[in-house]
């Protein structure tokens, strides 16, 4: 029978989710930090919404895809903020979709000093469709199967610490584990770090580094680098780096005082089974909802940040 590269993809994705189940995989996180991270609060005073695209192995037919729409949100308790995600991990005829929530209850230490707890309520639905796959000889038994669709729950923890500058967070964003079954779930565990530092006493050029470490049980340890720099308060520019041999590109700017769209561009420079020509692409629109204003004569709280308004 003659295999193709669809059928590759998805032996591959299978063999991952027998023994640890991925969570999204995105680039440029801290804009939406919430989706590993439930106590990660809002990095504005505004509802927001958040769109982002991910694109790996451009080129090959099947490849993995990932979309996610995420909605943020303070309440009239300056100390209660919550919001909701959409995921949608497409790979070959595998789709895998997660919905959950995101509710944080926030403390104050002391000056502009923070610690938030946050919970991730939610469900993880995988769906297959392998008796859709064209084959050279469509009577092999391994692939005339139904469309299957499994539904498990999911409760992700995170707390986190932050002051104007500086933040660092611990979260678990599988802390129910289905252990049975081709839709095994393996909890997953992250330690954020970033900061901000001002060149040359300039706060118009802002260097921000941010690091995601994470750990999941029978996977290696795995490390993803932004090194960013922020320019006239609103463009971004950066490297990306991940352990195992990935390197890439991260280019934002904010527009129209409510708009903020950021690309990354990765590539694979270890891989070994074949040549990844086109890379990995990703892109994020942020939509601030007009509606808070805020004092543009005053400096803006805002996580890792310190940004001025304006």
């Amino acid at each position: 029978m003659k295999i193709n590269f669809t059928i590759i993809l998805i032996l591959l994705f299978l063999t991952k989710a027998i023994y640890s189940q991925q969570d999204y995989l995105m680039s440029y996180k801290l804009e939406n930090l919430s989706l590993l991270n439930p106590a990660y609060k809002p990095l504005h005073d505004r509802q927001s919404y958040i769109f982002q695209h991910r694109s790996q192995w451009i080129g090959f037919d099947g490849a993995p895809t990932t979309d996610l729409v995420s909605y943020n949100s303070k309440t009239m308790f300056k100390s209660i903020a919550y919001g909701v995600s959409l995921i949608s991990d497409k790979i070959g005829y595998i789709n895998n979709y997660k919905i959950h929530g995101n509710f944080s209850y926030q403390i104050k230490l002391k000056s502009r000093h923070k610690i938030v707890f946050g919970l991730k309520p939610g469900i993880n639905i995988l769906s297959n469709n392998l008796a859709s796959i064209k084959l050279t000889n469509p009577n092999d038994a391994s692939y005339i199967v139904d469309k299957k669709t499994v539904l498990t729950p999911n409760v992700g923890f995170g707390i986190f610490y932050y002051s104007v500058k500086k933040y660092v967070g611990f979260s678990a964003t599988n802390i129910i584990a289905r252990k049975k079954g081709v839709n095994q779930i393996q909890n997953h565990y992250y330690l954020i770090g970033g900061a901000t530092y001002r060149l040359n006493f300039d706060e118009r050029k802002m260097f921000e580094p941010e690091g995601v470490l994470r750990f999941t049980k029978g996977s290696p340890i795995e490390l993803d680098l932004n090194l960013n720099f922020k320019l006239e308060y609103k463009y971004i520019v950066g490297l990306l780096i991940k352990t195992g041999g990935d390197i890439g590109i991260n280019l934002g700017a904010e527009v129209l005082n409510n708009f903020t769209v950021l690309y990354s561009f990765g590539y694979s420079y270890s891989t070994k089974t074949f040549v990844n020509e086109y890379g990995n692409h990703e892109i994020m629109l942020r939509y601030l909802v007009p509606g808070l204003t805020i004092n543009k004569n005053k400096r803006r709280t805002r996580i890792g940040k310190g940004n001025k308004v304006g």
